[in-house]
């Protein structure tokens, strides 16, 4: 069975992206998994930001989440507050430490999405945002 070379393709840049992310944030000593990474970012985007909020977004199991988010609290990333509109909620805040991690991570993005995109012009990079986006909308 042969793979079609657009699929090997989009899996060898995945991988390549993965590891050059990896390798780039284990050097700012920052070891964080990408859903960690995901779920730092969207409490920062999102305001009243809840653990089923973030489910609903990324489509993942709520206990999924909410185990990444007990250990981004016992890292001192994120902080819980009781929500006022609802009881049963906790809204998720960044912290400080969580503040710079996510500083330190915009940061490695930027550096890795720099060497990434060298010798490519803002038109190619256009194309292939279009393309990759009409490959997604077709699944």
């Amino acid at each position: 069975m042969t793979t079609s070379p657009l699929i090997a393709s989009m899996f060898r840049l995945m991988r390549s992206f993965k590891s050059c992310l990896s390798a780039e944030l284990e050097a700012e000593g920052l070891s964080i998994a990408p859903m960690h990474m995901k779920t730092l970012k969207m409490i920062a985007a999102m305001d009243e930001c809840t653990a089923q909020r973030i489910a609903q977004s990324i489509n993942r199991d709520k206990a999924q989440v909410n185990r990444v988010v007990q250990e981004l609290v016992a890292q001192g990333m994120i902080e819980r507050k009781q929500n006022p509109a609802d009881k049963r909620s906790q809204l998720l805040h960044l912290s400080d430490k969580g503040e710079i991690a996510l500083k330190s991570m915009n940061s490695v993005e930027n550096r890795v999405l720099y060497r990434m995109t060298n010798g490519i012009n803002i038109e190619s990079q256009q194309t292939f945002i279009t393309l990759a986006e009409q490959l997604r909308s077709n699944l």
